[in-house]
């Protein structure tokens, strides 16, 4: 939810472009609805409602992911970051060299390298920095969250949880000016968020992120969607999407336990279920 936040502060101040690792480069740059087909990671409810959000703030999609054949797997992510950043520069680049772009992706594809890896293997930021001759923002947001184990947690974000307690994701100043990254490769990105630890379920028994961070209400599962014996994965649509729709939310629910609620946005749903 935070990118999807983030997304809505930076149309305001004149971002146009969104680029998301979901989005192949076939991708229409104004599709007409967020569905199933758009990507893989665009499936899960959470990262479509971000999808649909951005489409109604009026964002121009970018796709740009590539899938080359080569005779070895670190060839071939070679060939994705080169296929990637080569996409984005004629995509948007190429005929508008002012465009603020919003890229959106996971891991080590956001991370600025000095150099290329000993297998010649270089990130997308970096070809982007190359290409356009310009210093990306690169922000990390994936090392500094809790994964519902705190023995798991990276210990700096446990200590800065003690210490502070966020409710909202925030970003440490360091002493010398700019951002305190405390953790990767150095260099590699300009801010590191740290998120509030909301893994705790709710009285609904959901995570306590998607009421706090994502402003969803719980919805009770209709009693009809319940399974007489078994489990069934039920889902809620917004009533205006089509057949090849991602979920608003789904749940698992099994027969003779108490079912968690739907955590949805404002509006009207219809619902469906899966074996």
């Amino acid at each position: 939810m935070f990118a999807a936040r983030l997304a809505r502060e930076l149309r305001k101040i004149g971002f146009t472009y969104l680029a998301c690792e979901t989005f192949d480069e076939h991708l229409s740059a104004r599709p007409a609805a967020i569905t199933g087909d758009m990507g893989f990671y665009s499936r899960e409810p959470m990262y479509a409602g971000f999808l649909r959000s951005a489409l109604r703030d009026g964002w121009t999609f970018v796709g740009y992911d590539t899938h080359a054949e080569a005779a070895t797997q670190l060839e071939r992510n070679r060939l994705r970051e080169v296929g990637a950043a080569r996409n984005i520069m004629d995509k948007v680049f190429a005929g508008d060299p002012k465009a603020k772009v919003f890229v959106y992706v996971g891991y080590g594809h956001a991370m600025k390298q000095k150099e290329a890896n000993g297998d010649g293997w270089k990130s997308l930021a970096t070809l982007l920095r190359e290409g356009q001759g310009s210093e990306p923002l690169t922000i990390d947001q994936a090392t500094m969250v809790a994964r519902g184990d705190a023995r798991v947690d990276h210990p700096q974000y446990r200590a800065t949880m003690r210490r502070l307690a966020p409710a909202q994701p925030i970003v440490l100043k360091a002493a010398a000016g700019g951002y305190a990254v405390l953790a990767g490769v150095p260099g590699g990105y300009d801010m590191q968020v740290f998120h509030p630890d909301e893994t705790a379920l709710n009285k609904d028994g959901r995570p306590l992120w998607m009421e706090r961070q994502a402003g969803l209400r719980p919805h009770p599962v209709p009693l009809t969607l319940l399974p007489a014996s078994g489990r069934r994965l039920v889902q809620a649509y917004h009533i205006e999407d089509g057949d090849q729709a991602v979920p608003a939310d789904q749940v698992l629910v099994e027969a003779g336990k108490p079912a968690p609620a739907f955590m949805l946005p404002n509006g009207q749903f219809r619902y469906g279920h899966e074996e």
